[in-house]
Order: C-alpha cells, then sequence, then structure tokens
C-alpha cells in the first residue's frame, strides 16, 4: 500500500524535528567542524513554531495532492462516458447505412484506443483505474495531536461488467449493442458520484488545516504590531542624548 508522503530536506540548518506520519525531516547537512548556531534566548518557543508551521505546509501539500487524484479519476471517468456516448451515437447512425460496415470497424477501433488510453493514465507511477483489488494511496494528516489515515483508492472502472463487455467487444471488432453502452454510462456516472464525493471531503478538510494559522505565522504579526513602539522609543532616547550634548549656559554672577 503506497503512501502520499513528503520529504523535505533542509541542507546547512539544524531541523531535529519530528512531524509525525505527514512527512520526514531529514538530519541537517552542515559539515562535522561547522561552528554551532548562537542559541537565541526563545529558540525553544521558535523550534515549536518551526514544527507547526512546517507541519501544516507538509498536510496542506498531500491534501493537495489527493485533490488531483481525485480531480484526475473524475476527468478521466468523464472522457470515458462521452466516448462511449458517441459510440451509441455512431452505432444509430450507422444502422441506416446498410453498407457502412468498414466505417463502423474503424469507428470502433478508434473508440476502443481512446478508452484504453484513458484506463492507463496514472497519478505519480499509481494508476488511476482498476479492476477494485489495488492498493490504495495513504494520506497521513495529524490534527490536534490525533493521527489519521485517509484512503485513496483506485477506481475499480476496469472491472465493471458493462464497461468490461465495451471494451472486449470493440477488442473484437463487433457491433455493442446499445443497452451494454447505457448500463455502462450508468456504472460510470455512479463512480464519478463516488469519487466527487471521497474529493469533497478532501477539500474540506483542506479549508479546515488552512484555517488553522500557523503559530509562527502569529509571531511575524504580533512583531509588526510592536515595531512603532520600537521607533518611539529610539526616537526618544536619540533626542534624550541629543539634549544631554547641547551645553548648558553659565549662570549669571551678581556683582
Amino acid at each position: 500500500m503506497r503512501t502520499l508522503h513528503t520529504n523535505h530536506i533542509a541542507c546547512g540548518y539544524s531541523q531535529d524535528v519530528n512531524v509525525g506520519a505527514i512527512g520526514r525531516l531529514h538530519n541537517s547537512c552542515e559539515h562535522l567542524h561547522a561552528k554551532p548556531a548562537q542559541p537565541y534566548l526563545d529558540v525553544q518557543n521558535f523550534g515549536h513554531r518551526f514544527k507547526e508551521s512546517t507541519k501544516h505546509h507538509l498536510m496542506s501539500r498531500s491534501l493537495d495532492d489527493g485533490i488531483n487524484y481525485f480531480h484526475k479519476q473524475i476527468k478521466g471517468l468523464s472522457i470515458s462516458e462521452s466516448i462511449i456516448r458517441e459510440l451509441v451515437r455512431s452505432c444509430n447512425s450507422q444502422k441506416k447505412q446498410p453498407s457502412a460496415d468498414n466505417q463502423r470497424q474503424l469507428t470502433g477501433k478508434f473508440l476502443w484506443e481512446a478508452l484504453q488510453t484513458v484506463s492507463q493514465e496514472t497519478f505519480k507511477d499509481h494508476p488511476l483505474f482498476g479492476f477494485g483489488f489495488e492498493s490504495p494511496l495513504r494520506l497521513h494528516l495529524n490534527l490536534s495531536g490525533k493521527r489519521t489515515t485517509h484512503l485513496l483508492p483506485v477506481v475499480p472502472l476496469l472491472g465493471k461488467p458493462s464497461y468490461r463487455s465495451v471494451g472486449l467487444t470493440l477488442g473484437i471488432d463487433r457491433a455493442v449493442d446499445s443497452k451494454v453502452c447505457q448500463e455502462s454510462m450508468l456504472e460510470i456516472l455512479n463512480l464519478m458520484l463516488e469519487v466527487e464525493k471521497r474529493k469533497d471531503e478532501l477539500v474540506h478538510l483542506s479549508k479546515e488545516v488552512r484555517n488553522r494559522v500557523p503559530i509562527v505565522h502569529k509571531s511575524r504579526q504580533g512583531d509588526n504590531h510592536r515595531l512603532p513602539s520600537f521607533f518611539k522609543n529610539l526616537k526618544f532616547k536619540i533626542l534624550k542624548q541629543f539634549k544631554e550634548s547641547i551645553p548648558r549656559p553659565l549662570p549669571e554672577i551678581p556683582v
């Protein structure tokens, strides 16, 4: 069973953190004789903020991959449904032409090759369509300290009886019954509804992850609010030093 992991290698900077099952952060690539970085006063809080920000980024990217995977499945199913619909239209039009066997064979071969091309498409070397026994992709998430796994199954289009009958009939250059084509289109539409439901769940989950503002982002916003007070204090100190540097006049001595 394959897993959608995002490997992030940060060279030249120590990142000894762990983000659970959503990704892997490797050890630093810095030299052994490199001078250690000067610790900051708030190094523990910074490390925690960096960990939270990295975790949200990895989860968002993994969710985007899952959404794209479902989107490609829906697109492939839609194209397959259009091909079979064109097959029905072509068969109905050729029934009115008794001497159209050659044209029917050419059209059937073209549509069969189109179906084969769509059914063999992949996403990151993983098939979009199969027979129902293929291993699904796994999407690991970690929200509020709770780890969950979402399965991204392969669409069992090739195992559907009517769709399989259409493909086999076209493969031997025979005319496909219109009733079988209608049943195959119904199978495809049902599969599209299932994939659309899975995609909507991931989209909702992706919005939930993005709504959780990373701690490092909040910290940067807080630093921006503190900037005006910093400049005011700096201006006050400069004016104070300037006044102290001006020589005072000597007091008058009474005669």
